[in-house]
C-alpha cells in the first residue's frame, strides 16, 4: 500500500516495474501511479497528466483523504503489475458511495481492468473539475527551436461506460505494431493493420505514429522509399498470432 497516494487528491507517484511493458510499441521501465484512477505512462511529469499518456480503468476526481477505508495498493513481480484503488470517494460530488477496481498490467502488453465496485452509472460521474475517462491514451512530444514542448496525442481508446458495473472487466490486447520489428526485413515482411515502414537513416520501422514522431518527420522518413538489402528482404518473421485490431472485451467474474 502506498500511504501517500492513500491519504491525497490529486497525486502520483513513480514505481520502477519489474519487468519491460510495451505500451503502443514503446518500453516502459517506470510508471506513475496517480490517486485519480489511473497510472500515467509518459516520460515526463507535468501539470496535465490526465490529458494523454494515460492507462484508466476509472479516471475521475477521487479524494483518498475523505475516508480511512480508502486506499490505493499495488503489487508487481516478473510478469505483473497491478494497481488497485479500494473504497475510493469522489470529491466535490455530494456521495459517500465508493468505488473500487483494479488495472494490471502484463510483460506481454496486455491490459486488464476488474471493475468489483461501482456504486452507481460512471456517466453520472461529474467531469467539471476533473477529466471522466475510462481507456487508455498515448501521445508522442514535439519539441521546438525554442525548447518549448507540445504534448500531441495520436491514438486513444474508449471504454464503453455502460458496461462497466461490479464484478465485469475489459481485457485489451494489443497487436504487434511497426516500431517493434528492429529490421528491414521484418519491417516489410510481416502483415500488420498498419503501414510499415523502414527509415534507413534512423534504422527505425514505425507508421509515423509513435513516440519518435518527431526524429521520423525531421529525418524525412515519410519521403524515403528504401529497399531491403537481399539479406533482410527474405527474412520471414514467424511465431506470432496478430491481432486486427487493439480491442476490449468485457466479461463477467467472481461468480
Amino acid at each position: 500500500m502506498n500511504e501517500s497516494l492513500s491519504n491525497s487528491r490529486r497525486k502520483a507517484v513513480p514505481l520502477t516495474l519489474n519487468f519491460t511493458f510495451p505500451y503502443y510499441g514503446h518500453p516502459l521501465k517506470v510508471v506513475y501511479i496517480t490517486s485519480g484512477g489511473f497510472i500515467f505512462v509518459g516520460d515526463t511529469l507535468h501539470r496535465w497528466l490526465a490529458a494523454s499518456q494515460y492507462i484508466a480503468p476509472l479516471m475521475a476526481n477521487f479524494d483518498t483523504s475523505l475516508s480511512n477505508s480508502s486506499h490505493v495498493q499495488y503489487f508487481t513481480n516478473e510478469t505483473h503489475f497491478v494497481v488497485q484503488w479500494l473504497n475510493v470517494q469522489l470529491g466535490e460530488q455530494n456521495t459517500k458511495e465508493s468505488f473500487s477496481f483494479q488495472a494490471t498490467l502484463l510483460k506481454s502488453g496486455k491490459i486488464v481492468f476488474v471493475y468489483k465496485n461501482i456504486p452507481f452509472s460512471v456517466k453520472m460521474i461529474s467531469n467539471s473539475t476533473h477529466p471522466l475517462r475510462l481507456g487508455i491514451s498515448d501521445a508522442y512530444i514535439i519539441e521546438d527551436i525554442f525548447k518549448r514542448k507540445t504534448i500531441m496525442e495520436y491514438d486513444r481508446i474508449y471504454l464503453d461506460q455502460n458496461r462497466v458495473t461490479n464484478y465485469t472487466a475489459a481485457i485489451l490486447t494489443p497487436q504487434r505494431f511497426c516500431n517493434t520489428f528492429k529490421d528491414c526485413g521484418s519491417c516489410f515482411k510481416v502483415i500488420t493493420n498498419f503501414n510499415c515502414k523502414w527509415c534507413e537513416s534512423v534504422k527505425r520501422c514505425s507508421d509515423g505514429f509513435d513516440r519518435y514522431r518527431q526524429q521520423w518527420f525531421e529525418s524525412k522518413c515519410q519521403e524515403q522509399n528504401y529497399t531491403c538489402p537481399k539479406r533482410d528482404a527474405y527474412r520471414a518473421y514467424n511465431g506470432f498470432n496478430f491481432i486486427k485490431h487493439l480491442i476490449t472485451s468485457f466479461i463477467h467474474i467472481f461468480q
